[in-house]
């Protein structure tokens, strides 16, 4: 545990560093792609990323409850020509482990992944330039799983995606897919590690169905053609799991101003009824709510305040479960907090939150999030929780930027314990090529 707070301490002087301005001085342009890309045989980018990371859950992190590693990752991507509308994609990905103590509390293992392959059609020959057909490995955008990147990968999944914007004030997203990667680096090692790791996992074994299921149907919507109003909406069908609807619209009030709100709703389809394995460790039928709503003010161009309050409606209690599953790790604001989200998505929490960007120079950035979690389902556990976020990035040179990344999270009578504490602790050293 010292040894983490050793760590903390030390990332948060390169914080505190980086926000007075750091050096700027440009560093040696090194490429050494460029041979690959003067045979002209398609467009290949890449990154080596270094990331320093501990973690401390405390009382309420079990028998071992820190953890500290420091990884190097390599990562290619590679884009093709375009011939009669038809090229192809990829992104592979190799982190190397250079220390590790307890790798999995921090979840940073080694680890190797042809993270995107895909095969891309553009519809030209349909007079439809804006639109394409993608199959295979591909990084997702959807407000219910899109490409973040906490760790050394970016989420992605296994099937095949429709997107169109040749329809005025309009981005139509249609699909399918049968396997996901989360941003998680954790190999599969324990069984109960098995729905959250880096490997392409079946959507069954995701939402921890011991069944086969034919994956997930999905839609999403973007229309922007009223003034001022921006609506997201879509729908995702996981077979014999259940179905997630979900509306987002984002009203314009003021110049500076705007607010947005979050509707999702799950309901469990098919064998989820009468799975045996559900029954016994928790209420078979699946019907929940996430409620969030938020403003955006924007006083100045480099600077923005977001607050905002989001629930999770009903208590676990009979024959149905309230708890709002979040199978695809979605981009959900008050959960984003580096510690853990707290038990957020479990039905009778409600959360208030504030998050701060500011960008005090052209190279530095400032994040600055908020949470507090009020927790109260009387068939499961009663605590408040509190974190923030500290997330400080500064840009060297046009290839090099460093990033700290530091939060505390301290909790009242969760599992049961008396007032405890966690803390995460991560550094980046990034540089693109």
């Amino acid at each position: 545990m010292m040894r983490a707070h050793r760590l903390v301490t030390c990332l948060a002087t390169a914080a505190l560093t980086l926000a007075a301005g750091g050096p700027t001085e440009p560093t040696p342009t090194f490429q050494p792609l460029a041979p690959l890309n003067g045979l002209h045989l398609g467009v290949w980018t890449g990154q080596l990323q270094s990331l320093t990371h501990a973690r401390d859950f405390n009382a309420v992190g079990g028998e071992e409850p820190s953890g500290s590693t420091s990884t190097l990752a390599l990562t290619l991507n590679y884009v093709s020509p375009e011939v009669s509308g038809l090229s192809l994609g990829g992104q592979y990905v190799h982190s190397q482990s250079l220390f590790s103590h307890n790798p999995d509390i921090p979840i940073n293992n080694t680890f190797h992944l042809l993270n995107q392959a895909y095969l891309n059609y553009r519809l030209v020959d349909l007079d439809l330039p804006r639109s394409y057909v993608r199959a295979g490995r591909i990084k997702p955008d959807f407000l219910m799983m899109n490409g973040l990147a906490p760790r050394q990968k970016e989420q992605a999944f296994e099937g095949a995606l429709l997107r169109t914007e040749d329809l005025p004030d309009l981005r139509l997203s249609a699909g399918w897919f049968r396997k996901f990667s989360s941003w998680s680096t954790r190999h599969k090692n324990r069984d109960e590690d098995f729905w959250f790791n880096y490997e392409f996992t079946d959507v069954a074994d995701v939402a921890r169905r011991p069944y086969e299921t034919a994956g997930t149907v999905f839609t999403d919507v973007v229309y922007s053609g009223i003034p001022r109003l921006r609506l997201n909406l879509g729908d995702w069908y996981s077979a014999d799991i259940m179905n997630l609807a979900y509306v987002s619209p984002t009203v314009d009030l003021l110049r500076c101003l705007s607010w947005t709100a979050v509707w999702a709703h799950e309901r469990s389809t098919g064998d989820w009824h009468d799975d045996a394995a559900n029954r016994g460790t928790a209420p078979a039928d699946l019907k929940a709510n996430y409620l969030q709503t938020y403003l955006t003010y924007k006083p100045v161009k480099d600077l923005k305040f977001m607050p905002g309050y989001a629930a999770v409606p009903g208590h676990n209690d009979g024959d149905e479960n309230h708890s709002f599953q979040d199978l695809f790790q979605a981009d959900l604001l008050p959960l984003v907090g580096l510690v853990g989200r707290p038990l957020g998505y479990a039905a009778g929490s409600q959360m208030g939150y504030l998050s701060t960007l500011y960008k005090p120079w052209e190279r530095t950035s400032v994040w600055v999030h908020y949470v507090y979690t009020d927790m109260d389902n009387t068939h499961a556990t009663t605590y408040d929780g509190q974190e923030v976020n500290l997330i400080v990035g500064q840009r060297l040179t046009k290839a090099l930027s460093v990033t700290a990344k530091l939060a505390y999270a301290w909790f009242s009578g969760r599992n049961g314990t008396d007032d405890s504490y966690g803390t995460d602790a991560r550094l980046f050293v990034t540089y693109t090529f």
